[in-house]
């Protein structure tokens, strides 16, 4: 029961509760000039706790929570790349929020937020950091330490122009045919980019699980590559690390052709073994002199002399020695096509799911969907053309037999 009180002139109320046989204030608020204002708002204090509606006032702020929420939940949970992301945001939560308390956010403070924070981000970055907060939200709105949710029906939004066009993700398949056989064509053992393009182009797989492979990941008997670890380039100092979630732990198949490339590169590192004291001492399929694997930057800066030695891309300008090109392909756009080429000629969506590691097939389906639609709409077409054809042939045995 609510207790009421006048102090001041000014009117008083007063809710406490039993914790260990014991009274205990749960909150009280004053200030009211009429006692019915007071009585009105305490019901409501007390219906809430009743129907465990009820939040408890807390001085926390949104970024305090946030960030003991990350430190809990995230941290070290998924992959050093997941967690540098959460870092990022733990940033941008303490600039956008950093004296908002949990239990007054509001849902037009986070609009406000998603709208300045697409004025410089693609509408994708938006999209993805918006998530990686409504999370912890969720989590406060089921606790019981908000009462409502801040995030629910915003609008996304973003700065289209600094998408990345579909194009630039996704090599053309007549090109893709080209780019395998010119770094095929330019192998040389001491220079490795040409053989982490192969083998990505062949297998999808992450620039962080190529660099990561070692030899004891390749199966020559029988025709597979196991990831079970990826490469911290980023890092200092750079070594192993767990992949991006359980699912990209995995066996795939690999062509025949691209392992026996693989097969005289490994050749070839065995013979330098001989000559050469304490030669890669990580196994590293990729390895250079050094012990390290190349680095993503040297397989992008051979993909650009790739592509401009076929004419996928061109110069358009030269700024203070740095070029600029029309558009480009990084490392990723490999695993991009190698997924596209899968779909495209009509792979299983579970496999493809498996194959690219991703952590269920909605992931698959997220990045990949738009390409599923134009198989639906191809296939959709070949089966009109087939029905068409068999009204056509029972159309003519028909008039066969009338005359």
């Amino acid at each position: 029961m609510a207790y009421y009180y006048k102090r001041k002139g000014s009117w008083y109320w007063r809710i406490s509760r039993t914790v260990d046989g014991k009274r205990k204030p749960l909150n009280s608020k004053g200030g009211f000039k009429i006692k019915s204002a007071a009585v009105a708002e305490a019901e409501q204090v007390e219906f809430d706790l009743k129907h465990g509606n009820y939040v408890e006032q807390t001085d926390q702020t949104f970024f305090s929570y946030y960030k003991e929420w990350v430190a809990r939940y995230k941290d070290g949970k998924q992959s050093p790349a997941t967690d540098a992301h959460y870092k990022v945001v733990v940033s941008m939560v303490k600039k956008y929020f950093s004296d908002t308390l949990l239990s007054k956010l509001s849902r037009d403070d986070y609009q406000d937020f998603i709208n300045e924070f697409g004025k410089g981000h693609a509408p994708s970055t938006v999209d993805k950091y918006h998530h990686m907060i409504k999370a912890a939200i969720i989590d406060a709105l089921h606790t019981g330490k908000i009462k409502s949710d801040p995030t629910y029906r915003v609008t996304m939004t973003g700065n289209k122009d600094l998408e990345q066009a579909e194009e630039d993700k996704f090599i053309p398949f007549n090109f893709f045919g080209q780019l395998m056989r010119e770094a095929e064509r330019r192998l040389k053992p001491i220079y490795l980019s040409n053989y982490v393009i192969l083998t990505m182009g062949a297998t999808g797989l992450r620039i962080s699980e190529a660099l990561g492979l070692t030899w004891d990941c390749v199966d020559f008997d029988k025709n597979q590559v196991t990831v079970n670890k990826t490469w911290l380039y980023n890092e200092n100092p750079q070594h192993f690390g767990p992949t991006k979630n359980k699912q990209s732990m995995r066996t795939i198949s690999i062509d025949p052709h691209t392992l026996n490339i693989l097969r005289s590169l490994y050749d070839y590192q065995q013979t330098l073994k001989q000559h050469v004291k304490d030669f890669n001492p990580n196994n590293h399929v990729f390895t250079k002199r050094d012990g390290f694997p190349v680095s993503p930057a040297g397989v992008n800066k051979q993909l650009i002399k790739l592509e401009l030695a076929l004419g996928m891309i061109h110069v358009i300008d030269k700024v203070d020695k740095v070029t600029i090109y029309d558009h480009k392909y990084t490392s990723h756009a490999l695993r991009h096509t190698h997924a596209s080429s899968m779909i495209l000629t009509g792979r299983n969506i579970k496999f493809i799911q498996k194959r690219l590691g991703h952590e269920s097939i909605i992931t698959t389906m997220n990045i990949y969907g738009h390409l599923f639609d134009e198989v639906q709409a191809k296939e959709d077409a070949a089966n009109n053309k087939m029905m068409a054809t068999i009204y056509d042939i029972r159309t003519r045995k028909q008039i066969d037999q009338t005359a």
